[in-house]
């Protein structure tokens, strides 16, 4: 009795085994299908996520010029200062040259102290110029430097 559960386990670690092998060899295995998956996230070039951003920034911030600032202006706020923080990160894994970015990316940390400033002082008439000032400048930036 004690052999035949020992030729058991043996068979059943060899199959398992047989198995691993096979499926890590053959097309349909997991480890295949991942770096196809990677390779299409990997498809959208470091400019278009540029332009992906840059776009999502400048709407949200005409949509907030056009409303005008509302009472209660923090979540409009809120969301151009992460729409500026995602240019600065594409602008950073940008290919562009050094240096290209310079002015932009100064305005982004201005952007976000006054952000944090803001959020310090709550929502008021007096704390919107800190973080919308360099807000439009970047904009306009944008504006005269397509990228």
């Amino acid at each position: 009795m004690g052999r035949y559960i020992w030729g058991r386990a043996a068979a059943g670690v060899l199959l398992a085994a047989a198995v691993m092998s096979t499926s890590a060899c053959g097309a349909d295995s997991e480890a295949d299908a991942k770096p196809h998956t990677m390779e299409s996230k990997s498809s959208v070039t470091p400019a278009q996520k540029l332009r992906t951003a840059v776009g999502k920034y400048t709407d949200d911030l005409d949509e907030l010029e056009m409303a005008g600032c509302p009472t209660d202006c923090g979540p409009d706020m809120a969301d151009v200062y992460d729409n500026a923080l995602g240019v600065r990160n594409a602008m950073q894994d940008s290919d562009a040259r050094t240096g290209t970015f310079t002015v932009p990316l100064q305005l982004v940390n201005t952007l976000e102290k006054g952000f944090i400033v803001y959020g310090q002082n709550g929502d008021s008439e007096t704390s919107r110029p800190s973080v919308l000032g360099p807000a439009y400048k970047l904009r306009q930036w944008l504006n005269d430097n397509p990228v």
